[in-house]
């Protein structure tokens, strides 16, 4: 710990003011352009926060495993948000359902159906008569 570790402080803070500081109306105009994004993401924020708060207010008094759930989905679902991967605007959205309390669950099999395995078990009855056979002789 060197005596002047205070100057990279005030190094840092005087690099940050001056690029705050807009030279050319193109960087004015992509200044406010930033801003106004960063204050949309403030505003979905909110309104993700509020809807987080008013879900968990629907978990009966006293039932934590209720609230660790919405919890615990909240922090997923702002997990993938962070990734990039947004559920509401989500390319299969059949892959997953909301409960009555709302919370989304994800469909174990996509909601495709199963494949037929008759084929299959007609070829491993056969590949056993073969090897019985095979012993046999």
């Amino acid at each position: 710990h060197g005596r002047r570790h205070h100057l990279l402080d005030r190094h840092r803070w005087q690099r940050l003011a001056t690029q705050a500081v807009a030279i050319t109306p193109e960087q004015a105009e992509a200044t406010r352009e930033q801003d106004a994004k960063v204050f949309e993401q403030g505003r979905r924020l909110r309104e993700r926060r509020a809807a987080f708060y008013k879900l968990l207010e629907t978990c009966p008094k006293g039932d934590f495993r209720c609230e660790r759930q919405v919890i615990s989905d909240q922090m997923k679902q702002e997990k993938r948000r962070s990734q990039g991967l947004d559920l509401e605007g989500s390319a299969n959205p059949g892959a997953s359902v909301k409960d009555s309390m709302g919370r989304n669950l994800h469909l174990l099999f996509g909601g495709k159906t199963r494949q037929s395995s008759a084929p299959h078990a007609r070829f491993l009855a056969g590949a056993i008569a073969t090897v019985v056979a095979w012993f046999a002789a």
